[in-house]
């Protein structure tokens, strides 16, 4: 469908949106309050719906912030209804906060991502043209819903250059803008199946003296919070560990390759300083 965006105002609009992500993430816990949109969007947020007809399907929601000095938008959220993904609305929204936020001469949006969600991780990475130098551990702390199943909240931090050549190649859908034979780093991690998920070597470390490396993320995330938390949890921890380990080591996430098990891997390419 080609969605009908505009930008949201008044009480109305934010409580539609209020109850949209109570519905996205089956939690009302979470869900920005109608009162917040109200202090914010007249004073530089910025929050823009994607219409069926007059029913609000999915919506994305900025505000300015500061990052080590410099300004910055900051999206907080961006959902879409279950019955509308993998329509293209999560792309035209971004698309639409991208144009708001350059008419205000900020050149960067962030936000957080679950890294082992990999299909944030390829529209944030691979279609938007986001990097990552920053993980945060338990960010929104441990919350009980079908998203998080009780995990640490751990967080990739999406740094989008908005009006880099990089992310403009990106979302207009060069694919391999990021110049990098993806396959030919060497992977960290490299994944089993056993019970009917995907393990890794809990105990892998990260390769010396290599400019790039994979770090490998499972397929069906959401499930296995439900159905193997150990198995989960693992994943969280020995992820955490190998993603410090290279953030710390000046390497940077600049590209996500998809696997046909429905996972994938970052490639990290270390940072000449």
């Amino acid at each position: 469908m080609v969605p009908k965006l505009r930008d949201l105002h008044g009480l109305d609009d934010f409580a539609r949106v209020s109850a949209l992500e109570a519905e996205i993430w089956g939690s009302r816990e979470d869900v920005v309050p109608a009162v917040v949109f109200a202090a914010v969007v007249p004073r530089g947020a910025v929050l823009v719906g994607a219409h069926d007809d007059d029913e609000l399907v999915g919506f994305t929601f900025s505000l300015p912030a500061i990052s080590h000095g410099r300004l910055i938008h900051w999206s907080h959220v961006t959902g879409v209804s279950a019955a509308y993904r993998g329509t293209g609305i999560g792309m035209a929204l971004k698309l639409a906060q991208r144009t708001r936020v350059q008419a205000m001469g900020i050149d960067r949006i962030d936000w957080t991502f679950d890294p082992l969600q990999a299909a944030n991780a390829h529209f944030s990475v691979r279609r938007l043209g986001a990097v990552v130098e920053h993980y945060e551990v338990n960010v929104y702390g441990e919350l009980v819903n079908p998203l998080h199943g009780g995990l640490p909240t751990d967080r990739f931090v999406a740094q989008w250059w908005i009006d880099s050549p990089a992310v403009r190649a990106r979302v207009d859908g060069d694919s391999t803008a990021s110049g990098l034979a993806v396959d030919s780093a060497p992977l960290v991690n490299p994944v089993t199946e056993a019970g009917g998920w995907m393990v890794c070597d809990w105990d892998a470390e990260p390769l010396s003296a290599q400019s790039r490396l994979r770090v490998a993320v499972p397929g069906r995330f959401t499930e296995m919070l439900a159905s193997a938390p150990d198995i989960a949890l693992k994943w969280r921890l020995t992820t955490r560990r190998l993603f410090q380990a290279l953030l710390a080591r000046h390497y940077r996430v600049v590209d996500f390759a998809r696997a046909t098990t429905g996972g994938g891997a970052y490639v990290f390419e270390q940072q000449v300083e």
